[in-house]
């Protein structure tokens, strides 16, 4: 029995195949490792084989990185600064506009209050050398009550006649 559980033991090394494990623990997975391969060598951990050109390209990347964003922002500020004056030369061109449209409107309107005064001031002469011509009040009032006089004296003479 021992001989046949050497012998199938044996076999079962003789056949067996290299298996390669898909997780790994370890202080390898979880910290970041720099493991130099050969062609052909299995990976000691999951992860991203970098060649050392793309190793050299992301170490520039993360030195020029803060420079690349201060760029950026500067970028970004001069474009919204070069928006923000644009849109105020914009307003101060459309507020001149409309002042200068309320200005001639206003500087109408004066002329025809001016026109209006000059028709009123002569309408007011025309109408003063018109009552210059005419009788005064109050030679009209003189004029009535002497009419009132006259008319009243020959009514009580007709009446006194009429009855007589």
């Amino acid at each position: 029995m021992k001989k046949l559980f050497l012998l199938t033991f044996a076999c079962i090394l003789a056949m067996s195949s290299k298996a390669y494990a898909d997780d790994v623990s370890g202080p390898l997975v979880d910290s970041a490792a720099i493991s130099p391969l050969k062609k052909g060598q299995s990976a000691p951990f999951a992860g991203v084989l970098l060649t050392p050109k793309a190793v050299a390209t992301i170490i520039t990347e993360l030195g020029t990185i803060k420079e690349k964003i201060a760029i950026e922002v500067e970028s970004a500020s001069k474009t919204i600064e070069a928006k923000k004056n644009f849109e105020l030369s914009e307003s101060k061109t459309n507020c001149n506009s409309d002042k200068k449209i309320i200005q001639a409107v206003v500087d109408e309107k004066l002329s025809r209050i001016k026109i209006l005064e000059d028709t009123i001031k002569k309408s007011q002469d025309a109408l003063s050398q018109a009552q210059g011509a005419t009788p005064s009040r109050t030679l009209w009032m003189g004029i009535g009550f002497v009419g009132g006089v006259v008319v009243t004296v020959i009514t009580v003479f007709a009446v006194s006649q009429a009855v007589k």
